[in-house]
């Protein structure tokens, strides 16, 4: 006689692999045994459907950091409310590669993780901590506070990070300040073509020569001049040498 387990949606498993199955009704009143079966059991599945009824949040957090399947770790997700736990789910996943050498996208439950939570104070936190730049970026885009913005804009590790803090800074002055100095050429542009103050004088680095020569860039309010249309400055010719 196969035994299959009611408290399983159809979609959750197919019929073979949930009549083979060892969990019962009365062991899936076991919070202890959901958990089990949540974490080690070989199939995403079975781990998605007592994933579905663990209650634990430390052990639904701890599943959304950790399992391999994006459709697993977003279930857990899905179940925490305790929003520490939630940033700490989004600071702490990463885009990487299992056992295996196969991608694993974490940065998914690290971003709906970010969708979940609502305190200011924990949005900034993953904006500025997270490991992953998307999840950074994803809470960025939720950070209210000019000055946080800045700061992102101005010291993020990643350049798409602190492109994205710029296209949300307001204050021409740190508009200004990052269109002279940061190093990546998207981002001092982004910044570049965001100063409309016509008292801010605008400088471009030369991506080419790494800055050491320096060309004007046009702005909104018509300041200075284009840049060679292969973004390099009459200084190095576009050789890079000086």
């Amino acid at each position: 006689m196969v035994l299959v387990d009611p408290l399983f949606a159809p979609g959750d498993l197919s019929e073979a692999k949930r009549a083979r199955c060892p969990m019962r009704n009365t062991l899936l009143a076991d919070q202890a045994v959901l958990a089990d079966i949540a974490k080690n059991d070989k199939d995403s599945g079975a781990r998605k459907a007592a994933v579905k009824r663990v209650a634990d949040q430390s052990v639904l957090a701890d599943i959304a950091k950790n399992d391999m399947a994006e459709w697993v770790s977003k279930a857990a997700v899905a179940r925490v409310t305790d929003e520490r736990l939630l940033a700490d789910i989004a600071k702490n996943t990463k885009n990487g590669y299992d056992d295996n050498n196969r991608f694993v996208c974490k940065a998914a439950a690290g971003k709906a993780a970010v969708e979940r939570v609502t305190d200011q104070s924990l949005i900034v936190d993953i904006a500025k901590n997270a490991k992953d730049w998307a999840v950074r970026v994803a809470a960025m885009e939720r950070v209210t506070d000019q000055s946080v913005l800045a700061d992102i804009a101005k010291n993020d590790m990643t350049g798409w990070v602190r492109k994205a803090a710029v296209e949300r800074v307001t204050d021409q002055s740190v508009l200004a300040d990052i269109a002279k100095n940061d190093r990546d050429y998207d981002v001092h542009h982004a910044a570049a073509i965001r100063v409309t103050d016509p008292r801010l004088c605008i400088t471009h680095r030369c991506f080419k020569c790494n800055g050491r020569g320096v060309v004007q860039v046009e702005t909104e309010c018509g300041e200075g001049n284009y840049y060679s249309s292969d973004k390099t400055c009459e200084t190095c010719m576009g050789s890079g040498k000086l």
